[in-house]
């Protein structure tokens, strides 16, 4: 089992990025994410999904596969959202009494904007 650090870059910021014209809101067609990097911390080896991969969604599963906590900064607030939005990835974060889940997996994370926060 593994943790993992995330970052995304993206041409944008996730609030410009949405359209906002219809229900569920989607991303606009000129957003895009340019990568995903992941470090495994259990192993030190980093991964980097890329736009020009041609099945960044099953390599994003193939990777979290192992997972049992996911780090990263604003990740709850952004990269989760922008890569869920993106197709890349399906999550749930879990409130009280609920479970975290990457591609129907528990996980647990840890969003560093949030606890650095916390008293």
């Amino acid at each position: 089992m593994a943790t993992y650090v995330i970052d995304i870059e993206a041409n944008n910021l996730l609030g410009p990025a949405l359209d906002y014209s219809e229900l569920p809101y989607t991303l606009k067609d000129t957003f895009k994410v340019w990568c995903l990097v992941a470090k495994n911390l259990n192993t030190g080896a980093v991964t980097v999904v890329d736009i020009h991969d041609s099945n960044p969604r099953e390599i994003c599963r193939q990777l979290f596969s192992d997972a049992t906590a996911i780090v990263g900064h604003n990740i709850v607030g952004y990269d989760l959202p922008v890569l869920k939005l993106y197709g890349w990835l399906d999550y749930t974060i879990g409130y009280i009494g609920e479970k975290s889940t990457i591609f129907g997996r528990e996980v647990e994370v840890y969003d560093t904007l949030i606890l650095s926060k916390v008293d």
